[in-house]
């Protein structure tokens, strides 16, 4: 909620895949620069 800026009524419908590691780019300031999930090659499961 706080690197996105979402509020407590937005958040209830955020959509976020359980096991899939969710990468944060972030600048000095801690603002977002970049996001992205995690990619596993699917030969190492």
């Amino acid at each position: 909620m706080y690197l996105e800026k979402i509020s407590q009524k937005d958040i209830l419908e955020l959509n976020i895949p359980t096991g899939i590691p969710l990468v944060y780019h972030l600048a000095a300031d801690f603002s977002v620069t970049k996001k992205e999930y995690l990619k596993i090659p699917a030969d190492t499961l």
